[in-house]
């Protein structure tokens, strides 16, 4: 296995277990990389401070959650992006109209009055591990908070805040509430409800639906200076709502329902220029409801482009610039600007080639999405398998996007953001891609879609590493399994293929020029193979080869003929099917639908020793879709929510003699049209891969990919057969053993071989092999006893092969 850059990126935990709670210690172990943009659907608040960005939910809508081991949903108030990851903080359920980051703390203010069942007055903080109050709150709904670091702003609908009257309007030192008047007055605050604050020309700028502040006559708009302390007005104000308000190079802007400000015609948006409004180009067409600034130049969502859909645009020149171009459109609830990237809150977004969620940041120059998962909100969307291909990890499924990029069907990871793979997919309206196989240098990829990279080639195809390729003009049908023979390919599914005028079903064989005829293939659809030397297993949902020789469920196939496995699977609550295959250090496991393996009660899973059949404790609750062996150890992965009556939801860990959980395992939240469901598994040297339909794996949100770091690479027998030209003897597996372990060897062709085991004094200790044998890879165990049957003891233990001319040593280590 090579050493695979892209996975060994780890996550700071320290920085998050005040915040979110694991349910289960092995929760720890998840990345919190791969949430879904915006972390699915709903409007979206946005602040941006302690260089990280937060996000809460508007009223009305769902709050972020994770579900617990009852698969009951934990509500959280905010959500937190570190630049590669989200973690949930301020557990319960808010009503949010503004935050802002006020120190180290998190200040959120609404339509609320409690938290957790704990009275909170429209306005709480946030301190990293609890909610606090700010100063015993406000007696109103707050709809805006603004600070300049050291004192906090709060603007909304109240008249009093703590202990003080504040009329709309009120400041806190971080001590206590202050109401904000005119020196020698005692009106405070202002006549009317006020929607924003910011900072701009004459100290805080108030904005809203008012007549005066303090003691001035001020129409929508005005400032206050503490330094005075007075109010100011902008000239007459203007002559409707203002909702907005944004500082610029320029001046501040601010934005509305307006027709005029000052003494001029104005079309909803206005700039101060230090004496009076003056219009801004164009200006909106409708309603301005958000501003802010990106190197200093205002940005607004309103009508900009006589679309009847709003925008966000950029002022710059005299015009106004949609942002991205006409096609995007962005249904903004909030922006927040870090002085040249801007953050777009919203709840809903269009654009071509991206799909950001209800998060889009831009970066002067195009727009961005926060968040690595896989798919949509709300969908069926599924990684079905995984390879690592270069030295990155290939995934592929049923998705139309990744990381919010539009990537169909395939997509590689580079340990930071998602790419395509080539172009295979372009120009076609949908492509799934169920199965993944590396054979003779190339990668084939398996599904449903009409063509591939304009071959002509249907639902299979195959990547070089620099373009891809088709097989003649592909197989009809869906692929779901993929499996090769040395550089032979074979496709299975639930598919059709015509050779020389006979239609063969199921099972189709791809030589590397032509389609080539199978004999007496199964007689049902194909959903799992496993390519191991010169045997192919295939597993799926037949209970019969095609001449009606009994074979339920599971099948090898040695490149000519069919062998069964000890009366294979039966049962099963729908139809009796195997999904999954993977090879361990004590046999063959097979996981799927069924009840019995031969004559052994199995619950959707067994083992086969290579003569009989044996069940895993009591099995699984659930049908099984996912395979991998590494050790001692068995990940499972599918629907199941329970194994031996432990919750384990889709996930489970097989030690060799007892399951295991792995933590709260993955959760969908509210799709009530798929269930959890885990597809695939990748083994890297940091990591454990897991793929499915899935938003959450333990506590974090993770959309159809997790990573899982308890995890050691168990040095395989490799994952290809050496190159057919080459004599080869692999390293043994397991090693180091206990008591037995296998050695392989590939021969190019027909050779007397000699396999024998030495001690580390060079005396010979067992004769493995001593025959002439054909050509092609093979194996043989040797259980750790000598020539006369007895057990040796613990050590370091040489075996040589001799092939002819060929001659290779390694070591093998026992450990008792």
């Amino acid at each position: 296995m090579n050493n695979l850059r892209i996975f060994s990126i780890f996550f700071l935990l320290a920085t998050i277990l005040s915040a979110q709670e694991f349910i289960y210690p092995e929760d720890a172990n998840y990345s919190n990389r791969f949430g879904i943009r915006a972390l699915g659907a709903g409007s979206n608040i946005v602040a941006l401070g302690n260089s990280k960005v937060y996000m809460a939910k508007s009223i009305g809508q769902s709050p972020f959650e994770i579900l617990d081991h009852r698969n009951a949903s934990v509500p959280y108030a905010f959500a937190v992006w570190d630049g590669s990851g989200w973690t949930l903080e301020g557990p319960g359920y808010v009503n949010v109209k503004d935050m802002v980051v006020y120190g180290s703390n998190v200040i959120i203010a609404g339509n609320f009055t409690q938290i957790e069942g704990q009275p909170f007055n429209y306005i709480a903080g946030w301190d990293g591990t609890k909610w606090f109050s700010v100063g015993g709150g406000l007696n109103g709904p707050v709809n805006a908070l603004a600070t300049d670091g050291t004192n906090l702003y709060a603007g909304g609908s109240f008249s009093r805040a703590g202990d003080t009257l504040a009329a709309n309007v009120a400041l806190f030192d971080g001590v206590q509430w202050k109401g904000m008047y005119d020196q020698g007055e005692i009106v405070q605050g202002t006549s009317g409800e006020v929607l924003d604050i910011d900072f701009g020309d004459g100290g805080v700028v108030v904005v809203g639906t008012f007549g005066t502040a303090g003691g001035v006559n001020a129409s929508n708009v005005a400032a206050w200076n503490k330094s005075g302390p007075r109010w100011t007005n902008f000239s007459t104000g203007t002559n409707n709502r203002v909702r907005a308000v944004t500082p610029t190079n320029a001046g501040t802007v601010i934005g509305g329902d307006f027709s005029r400000a000052g003494g001029n015609d104005v079309n909803n948006i206005a700039l101060w220029d230090g004496s009076d409004w003056k219009a801004m180009g164009n200006g909106s067409n409708g309603v301005v409801s958000s501003l802010s600034n990106a190197s200093g130049e205002a940005i607004a969502f309103g009508y900009f482009d006589d679309s009847p859909s709003r925008k966000i645009a950029r002022f710059r020149g005299g015009i106004w610039e949609v942002l991205g171009g006409p096609d995007v459109t962005i249904d903004a609830i909030s922006m927040a600007t870090d002085g040249s990237n801007v953050w777009v809150g919203n709840q809903g977004a269009k654009m071509p080639g991206k799909t950001t969620g209800n998060l889009a940041m831009w970066d002067g120059s195009g727009w961005n999405a926060a968040g690595n998962g896989i798919g949509e909100w709300w969908s069926n969307d599924a990684v079905k398998d995984m390879v690592e291909w270069n030295n990155e990890l290939v995934v592929s499924g049923r998705f139309g996007n990744a990381g919010g990029d539009s990537i169909s069907g395939i997509a590689r990871w580079d340990g930071q953001q998602w790419h395509k793979l080539g172009e295979p997919f372009s120009g076609l309206d949908f492509a799934w891609v169920d199965a993944l196989e590396k054979a003779g240098g190339k990668l084939y990829a398996g599904g449903w879609f009409s063509d591939i990279a304009g071959t002509g080639s249907a639902n299979i195809g195959a990547w070089d590493g620099q373009s891809w390729s088709g097989l003649a003009d592909g197989v009809g049908g869906k692929v779901y399994a993929l499996g090769h023979l040395g550089n032979d390919l074979y496709v299975g599914g639930d598919i059709w293929k015509t050779i020389g005028g006979n239609t063969q079903y199921y099972f189709a064989h791809w030589d590397g020029t032509q389609w080539q005829s199978v004999s007496n293939p199964p007689g049902g659809i194909i959903y799992a193979m496993l390519s191991e030397g010169q045997s192919l297993y295939v597993g799926g949902e037949f209970t019969y080869l095609n001449d009606f020789t009994t074979m339920n469920g599971i099948a090898m196939w040695d490149g000519s003929q069919w062998k069964d496995l000890g009366g294979g699977v039966t049962g099963g609550s729908f139809y009796t099917k195997v999904n999954a295959i993977a090879r361990g250090n004590d046999g063959l496991y097979v996981g799927g639908d069924f009840t019995m393996a031969g004559s052994v009660s199995a619950k959707n899973i067994a083992r086969w020793d290579g003569s009989q059949w044996h069940a895993l404790g009591r099995g699984v609750d659930g049908e099984v879709f996912a395979l991998y062996a590494n050790g001692d150890d068995l990940y499972v992965g599918g629907t199941f929510a329970t194994v031996e009556g432990d919750t384990v939801w889709g996930l489970a860990r097989w030690d060799g003699s007892r399951w295991q959980r792995m933590g709260n395992g993955v959760h969908q939240v509210k799709n009530y049209s798929a269930w959890p469901t885990v597809y695939s598994f990748l083994g890297t040297e940091s990591s454990l891969w897991i793929g499915g339909n899935f938003s959450h794996a333990g506590v974090y949100y993770s959309h159809s990919i997790a990573e899982y770091s308890d995890f050691n690479l168990v040095t395989a027998l490799g994952d290809e057969d050496p190159a057919p030209e080459n004599f080869a003897l692999m390293q043994n597996y397991p090693n180091p053993f206990n008591p037995s372990t296998t050695i392989r060897y590939y021969l190019p062709r027909a050779s007397e071989v000699s396999l024998k085991i030495y001690n580390s004094a060079g005396r010979l200790i067992r004769t493995l092999e001593k025959r002439f044998l054909s050509s092609g890879t093979r194996s043989v165990v040797w259980d750790g006893k000598n020539d006369r049957g007895r057990e040796v003891s613990a050590g370091i233990y040489l075996y040589k092969i001799q092939a002819g001319e060929f001659s290779q040593t390694r070591k093998a280590v026992l450990i008792k």
